[in-house]
């Protein structure tokens, strides 16, 4: 979803409205592979779901045990409704697999600046 914010009908930012998730996990050589299928077999699930625009799995390159959840959703009630679906039941259920609890980063807006030199 995009807002322009317009002086005299010249536009000065436009701000595209969004929430930005991150997920980091640290989880042990063992159950790696579990957590990762677990998490990739959900994937096709979650961005089917109403106002998802992304939901990508990374690994470390470093650190193989280090993964990462990246979902971006149009809106904060689409994300709350992921929130209380069975795929985000599943992701939280795998949780128990980590070393270590997950950080979880959560961004409600980016907005951007347009004609700035």
């Amino acid at each position: 979803m995009f807002k322009s914010i317009c002086v005299y009908g010249m536009p000065l930012a436009q701000t595209y409205i969004m929430v930005l998730v991150i997920i980091h996990m640290k989880v042990s050589s063992k159950k790696r592979k579990e957590l990762s299928q677990t998490i990739t077999s959900l994937l096709s699930s979650i961005r089917a779901e109403k106002g998802c625009g992304r939901c990508n799995f990374f690994h470390g390159i470093e650190d193989e045990n280090i993964l990462c959840l990246l979902e971006e959703w149009d809106t904060r009630d689409n994300f709350e409704a992921h929130r209380r679906s069975e795929y985000f039941m599943v992701l939280r259920g795998a949780m128990n697999l980590l070393e270590s609890p997950c950080k979880i980063s959560l961004y409600d807006e980016y907005t951007s600046r347009i004609g700035q030199k």
